[in-house]
């Protein structure tokens, strides 16, 4: 079985107090991955949480939104480098994705 992954959404817009409220809720996965062809180096599977909740006024020029990413607050790699030489000294780098964190923003269109 190969490595297996994906993504769903799901928000909805309502149309409260002259604009448009959409909560959103988005999760991705991803099964094990291996970075070397030796198999020294993989990423257990893991799946991760992100929410956000956005408000636009009916002239569309006023937009507000909080949310957060990785609400699960997963360790997983987004990158991995190994180099091995004849004498099996070498190196092995992992970049982590980040971890959870929140956000608001304010956006005025003119």
């Amino acid at each position: 079985m190969g490595n297996r992954s994906g993504t769903a959404s799901i928000y909805n817009e309502f149309n409260i107090a002259g604009g448009t409220l959409t909560p959103r809720l988005d999760f991705s996965f991803s099964s094990r991955v291996f970075y070397e062809v030796n198999n020294r180096i993989s990423q257990p599977a893991y799946g991760v949480f992100n929410a956000s909740v956005n408000y636009t006024t009916d002239d569309d020029r006023w937009s507000f939104t909080i949310g957060g990413r990785n609400l699960s607050d997963e360790l997983y790699f987004v990158s991995s480098d190994a180099r091995n030489v004849p004498t099996d000294i070498g190196y092995t780098i992992v970049s982590y994705a980040r971890p959870r964190e929140f956000y608001g923003t304010v956006a005025f269109r003119f």
